[in-house]
């Protein structure tokens, strides 16, 4: 029955033109020489994927199959590009890091993206601005007023709708692009799965029939049942412990607990390492914890164990090597972070380095 109903699976995707095909990526960034390149993209779902290669010279090259086009970046060591999109044949990357002008070349999806990303240029500018105000902005007490703060955050309210309604439009005006569908994916790891609920409703059947309209459908009925938000209840995990044992999620003995999500192929996560471990050397004392858990599969526990080693991290680390834990909690994009008390209440969701250095040192 099993076989039976994998063989129908296989071919429906064959008749919606899903059949896995090679792509092959040459690269030549300027800003590189020698080392490790990785381009992480997402194969078969909108779970997270990695290719590792080594660089000559600045010259790379990267292969794999896809099913469609695919959303993807490239990170060297804390270098991280913009987001791109890599289809079925020959690409290539130029460019450099540094500057931020990574260019792709023979992906007709990737040139509709950056046509699309053009909507988005005043909008990502003027929230980059509140963002470093509330930073800047802050009086001798390092507080922001009341009304400066208020202000900030009801100007950054209203462009989340407007970014949310041209994703919207887009998908409506673009029912069978595979970009307006990642457009979706994309912006609601950002926010909430059902906050893009309508972009994804007037979506083609088609594009709602890929691995990747199949995963945000579930993530979506997810997310209306567990909502992980401030003041909301961490709930009860059980994952593994870095030799494999089932281990049980223990927060209760500490004020407060940060527990963080990430995978040995993230750019972003391992670069944030430093600063956690000064945060936590500083506030374990005073009743502060750190709980690693890395999303990385069985085949990269080497890397794994390199990281966990390289970056001393002197926290307690568990291991979701199968992914049930992410699933279940929607975690789809890394670094993610709760800030959680000793009664499990959710107090901060991706709470920056910076931040909960600010909160701890207010709180303990």
């Amino acid at each position: 029955m099993l076989k039976f109903v994998v063989c129908v699976f296989l071919c429906c995707f064959t008749k919606l033109g899903f059949t896995q095909t090679r792509f092959i990526v040459n690269g030549c960034l300027k800003d590189i020489d020698t080392g490790k390149v990785s381009i992480v993209y997402n194969d078969r779902s909108i779970k997270v994927d990695s290719i590792t290669v080594s660089v000559n010279k600045g010259k790379f090259t990267f292969s794999g199959t896809v099913l469609y086009p695919h959303a993807a970046y490239l990170y060297f060591k804390t270098l991280i590009s913009e987001v791109f999109f890599i289809s079925p044949g020959n690409q290539e990357i130029k460019g450099g890091f540094s500057e931020h002008n990574v260019s792709v070349s023979g992906s007709e999806a990737n040139d509709e993206y950056i046509k699309y990303r053009k909507s988005f240029a005043e909008i990502d500018q003027r929230d980059k601005k509140l963002s470093s105000d509330l930073q800047k902005n802050r009086m001798d007490n390092n507080t922001l007023s009341t009304i400066k703060a208020d202000s900030i955050k009801n100007e950054r309210i209203l462009l989340a709708k407007t970014k949310r309604g041209i994703v919207y439009d887009y998908a409506k005006n673009n029912p069978n692009s595979y970009v307006a569908l990642w457009n979706v994916v994309l912006a609601a790891r950002k926010s909430d799965p059902y906050k893009y609920e309508n972009a994804f409703n007037v979506l083609s059947g088609n594009l709602k029939s890929t691995l990747t309209g199949i995963e945000f459908a579930r993530n979506l009925l997810k997310s209306k049942s567990i909502p992980l938000t401030s003041n909301s209840m961490f709930p009860t995990v059980t994952t593994f412990s870095l030799s494999k044992k089932p281990t049980k999620l223990q927060y209760e003995t500490n004020k407060y607990t940060l527990i963080d999500f990430w995978f040995s192929s993230c750019g972003p996560c391992i670069e944030q390492f430093p600063k956690l471990k000064q945060i936590f050397n500083t506030y374990r004392v005073l009743g502060f914890n750190i709980i690693g858990i890395s999303n990385d599969n069985l085949s990269k526990e080497k890397a794994m164990l390199t990281i966990i080693k390289t970056e001393k991290m002197n926290w307690e680390q568990l291991w979701d090597f199968d992914g049930k834990v992410c699933d279940r909690l929607l975690i789809n994009a890394f670094p993610t972070n709760f800030l959680i008390d000793n009664t499990g209440k959710i107090i901060f969701k991706d709470i920056t380095p910076e931040k909960l250095k600010e909160f701890l040192a207010k709180s303990l």
